[in-house]
């Protein structure tokens, strides 16, 4: 038997196991965190219209060009405690935010990373 393809045994087998301890990482960081919520400031807004990217897969063999339709979103940049961070909203709440104004935020903050990720924001 040659031993010549065994290197890439090897690699495969190494990027194989930091794939699944990098998403065990991510799914420990993140299952069931706790929500706290309170107010933030209202930075700056973005807005990021629906488009449509294609990638192209192979199926049963053969190529095939799959378009990926991506919604609009309406975005507000955020300060909560000290830190810059992204909340989605609707359209009428993005329209009349306006920079310096304050909104409520329920939000979740990862355990290792740190991270704040917003899960809801109102205009309250």
């Amino acid at each position: 038997m040659s031993r010549q393809g065994t290197p890439m045994y090897a690699i495969g087998a190494v990027i194989l196991v930091v794939a699944v301890l990098w998403m065990g990482f991510m799914t420990i960081d993140g299952v069931g965190l706790g929500t706290r919520e309170g107010p933030a400031v209202v930075v700056a807004k973005s807005y990021r219209a629906a488009g449509r990217t294609y990638t192209t897969q192979i199926i049963a063999g053969r190529s095939a060009v799959v378009p990926r339709t991506t919604p609009e979103v309406y975005l507000l940049d955020l300060e909560l405690a000290g830190e810059r961070v992204q909340g989605a909203t609707d359209r009428e709440s993005f329209s009349s935010a306006q920079a310096g104004d304050t909104v409520r935020v329920r939000y979740q903050r990862r355990r290792f990373t740190g991270r704040t990720q917003v899960v809801s924001l109102s205009r309250r």
